[in-house]
C-alpha cells in the first residue's frame, strides 16, 4: 500500500469515528477506467496520484457541498472536488488575456479541492506535482510538497488531536502544533518556492513583449508564498543552496524596473536582513 493510501485510509477511519455527519461525503471510489474516460477530453495530463485519490473517493459535485464535506486540509478545511466538478472548475482558470490566466510555470493547474473561491490544486502535464493554492483574486503560492505530504499532514494533525470539528462541521486547529507537523512532511517548500520564481522571472524574460504585468503577479505570490511559511512557523535561515538561488534572483532582475526590485526586495527582506541589492 502507498504512503498516499495508507494516508486517505487513515483519514476516513478519523472521519467515521469523530465525524459521522462527514462520512456521507466520502462516497466510494472510481475505478481507473472511469477516472480515465472522465479525465479523456483534458487537453493536458494528471500526475498519478490523481488516479489514486479518485479510486479511494469521487468527491463531491456542487449540490453535495455542505457543510460536512470541508474537512480536507487542516489549515483551510477544504472538500473533494468531484472529477466533473474539477473538469469543469479548471476551465474557468484561462482567461481571453493569457497573460493573467491561472497557470504554474506556464502549466494549467487542476483543482481538486475548494472552499468558497480558493481551491487545492495539481499541475497539469507532470508526473509529479507539488499541491497549489489558487484564492479567488488569482494568488498562487506552493501549499504542499505533493498530494502524499498534504494527506500525511492531514492525516498526522487528525490522529494525534491537533486538528477536531467544531458544531458547523469546520475544522478548528492548534497552530503551533499544525505548524510543527506541517514543516515535517513539508520541509522544501522554500526552497520550492525560490526555484519557481527564478523558472517563472526566466520564462517571461523569454517572452517577446516581456510583460510586465506577469513579473509583478509572479513576485507578489512569492511574498504571499514567505508570509504563509513565517505564519506557520519555518525558520527561515538561509543555508547555502538558498543563498545560491538568490543570487541567481538577483542576477534576473538588475535590468528590471523599480517596482519589481521593490518586490523582490521585500520579500528577501523576510529571509535574512543581510540581503542587499
Amino acid at each position: 500500500m502507498s504512503l498516499l493510501t495508507n494516508a486517505l485510509n487513515q483519514i476516513r477511519a478519523w472521519v467515521e469515528t469523530n465525524y459521522p455527519l462527514g462520512i456521507q461525503h466520502l462516497p466510494p471510489g472510481l475505478n481507473r477506467f472511469q477516472i480515465e474516460a472522465l479525465i479523456q477530453s483534458l487537453p493536458f495530463s494528471l500526475p498519478d496520484e490523481i488516479f489514486e485519490l479518485y479510486q479511494w473517493s469521487a468527491g463531491n459535485n456542487e449540490d453535495s457541498l455542505t457543510n460536512h464535506a470541508f474537512f480536507f486540509d487542516p489549515y483551510e478545511g477544504m472538500a473533494l472536488c468531484s472529477l466533473e466538478r474539477a473538469i469543469a472548475l479548471s476551465s474557468t482558470f484561462d482567461d481571453e488575456f493569457d497573460e493573467v490566466a491561472v497557470k504554474y510555470l506556464d502549466q494549467p493547474l487542476f483543482p481538486i479541492f475548494e472552499i468558497e473561491g480558493s481551491f487545492l490544486c495539481l499541475v497539469g502535464n507532470l508526473d509529479t506535482s507539488p499541491v497549489i493554492f489558487v484564492s479567488d483574486i488569482s494568488e498562487i503560492t506552493i501549499r504542499y510538497e505533493s498530494l502524499t505530504t498534504m494527506m500525511l499532514t492531514l492525516a498526522e494533525c487528525a490522529t494525534s488531536g491537533v486538528i477536531s470539528l467544531g458544531n458547523q462541521g469546520y475544522l478548528v486547529y492548534g497552530n503551533d502544533k499544525f505548524a510543527n507537523i506541517y514543516h515535517q512532511h513539508n520541509p522544501n517548500l522554500l526552497t520550492l518556492s525560490l526555484v519557481r520564481l527564478i523558472q517563472e522571472l526566466t520564462l517571461i524574460k523569454s517572452m517577446p513583449e516581456k510583460p510586465n504585468i506577469l513579473k509583478i503577479m509572479r513576485l507578489n505570490d512569492f511574498l504571499g508564498q514567505i508570509y504563509w511559511l513565517t505564519k506557520h512557523g519555518e525558520n527561515l535561515s538561509l543555508d547555502p543552496i538558498h543563498e545560491e538561488l538568490i543570487n541567481s534572483l538577483i542576477t534576473i532582475i538588475e535590468n528590471e524596473d523599480d517596482t519589481v526590485k521593490r518586490l523582490l526586495r521585500q520579500g528577501l527582506a523576510s529571509l535574512n536582513d543581510k540581503v542587499t541589492m
